[in-house]
């Protein structure tokens, strides 16, 4: 058993080293994420915000859209819509870039803007978050070096993580009380740091494992499709394609069912509409909780239809993946949360090396 515990505690102190300076990078960008659509709406207030409110049953979709389409430039096209509260801008997706948004007055059909998440201050950010500034090539099959080593170095600070715990859990009933004493930040010395790692370790390990198998969809796609079928899901049918989609005007079928969610989900926070699909997230009384609930739409019916239960399943999948991962499942509270859990992983990483030095000294 000894044996054992001190296998355990070299690995966790080598492999910590080992994956130190990785693990502060992407615990530091993606702290700096979790406050991303917030600083967006500080940047571009004149974007996202009307100066007056609109009527929404005053407005149509169709005419909205052929308004903003005149206005394009050409080789321009719009895709997916987003409509918020009345005194919000709806926000076209532009289907001829990856990741663009346009921002539309819709009492006027005004273009008020456009913001490309593929340029910027934190689209650099993400790329040291994901690919360790690497970049990766989507329309080619040529590995992203940094995707893999970011999935690595995320994979192996978990085993370091479960290492740590398994070395923190005490031996005997009388080391318990001794555990959870904190020493404060002031006191310095190899024991204050010591106790000061431990702790941080056992209040945010889990949160920080959490948002590191999280992560790791993003890097493995092998891991994706595993952690999909885990919870029942199949990662390949979260889009609906229908046919409906090819033979009618998707905004005329956005018209019809605009009225219906405004009916059914008084509470509405945000419409997403795509092709024959939307998805409605509504408000909740207890502050922060959101619930989506998704439909198609068809010409035939001209009303709001049940979504597919393997699609679903997918999407719920995936949005519970967005959620715990940047923070999103109980509004700014969580987010915050997020943050601290965050810069508790890189604490972590930069407090053990502070460790391994300490332990240096003393055998000088």
């Amino acid at each position: 058993m000894k044996r054992f515990r001190y296998a355990i505690r070299q690995f966790h102190r080598w492999s910590g080293l080992l994956v130190a300076i990785p693990f502060v990078v992407i615990s530091i960008t993606g702290a700096c994420l979790a406050f991303e659509p917030q600083f967006l709406r500080l940047m571009h207030s004149e974007l996202y915000e009307l100066p007056r409110p609109y009527a929404a049953g005053e407005v149509s979709i169709r005419s909205v859209s052929e308004k903003v389409e005149r206005q394009l430039p050409v080789g321009m096209t719009l895709g997916a819509l987003q409509i918020g509260r009345p005194d919000e801008a709806w926000i076209y997706e532009i289907s001829s870039m990856r990741k663009a948004e346009l921002f539309v007055d819709p009492s006027s059909g005004k273009i008020l803007g456009m913001i490309d998440h593929d340029q910027g201050g934190f689209y650099q950010l993400r790329k040291l978050h994901r690919w360790l500034g690497d970049t990766l090539n989507r329309e080619s099959d040529a590995p992203c070096v940094g995707r893999i080593v970011v999935g690595v170095f995320t994979a192996w600070s978990i085993l370091v993580i479960l290492s740590g715990f398994y070395l923190w859990f005490p031996r005997s009933r009388k080391s318990w009380a001794l555990r959870f004493r904190w020493p404060g930040w002031s006191a310095s010395g190899y024991a204050p740091e010591y106790q000061r790692h431990t702790l941080i370790g056992i209040w945010c390990g889990v949160p920080v494992i959490a948002l590191a198998l999280t992560g790791l969809t993003w890097s493995f796609p092998a891991y994706r499709d595993g952690f999909f079928a885990l919870w029942g899901a199949d990662y390949s049918q979260r889009k609906i394609k229908s046919a409906e989609a090819d033979t009618t005007d998707c905004r005329y079928l956005w018209d019809q069912a605009w009225p219906l969610i405004r009916q059914a989900h008084p509470s509405l926070k945000k419409v997403q509409f795509e092709e024959t699909a939307v998805e409605v997230t509504s408000l909740r009384p207890f502050p922060g909780i959101t619930v989506t609930d998704r439909y198609l739409l068809s010409s035939a019916s001209g009303g709001l239809n049940s979504f597919p239960r393997e699609a679903e399943r997918a999407r719920n999948v995936r949005s519970g993946i967005v959620l715990v991962h940047e923070g999103l499942w109980m509004g700014l509270f969580s987010q915050c949360l997020t943050f601290l859990w965050a810069l508790s992983g890189a604490y972590l990483s930069w407090s053990g090396v502070r460790l391994w030095r300490y332990r240096r000294l003393r055998k000088k």
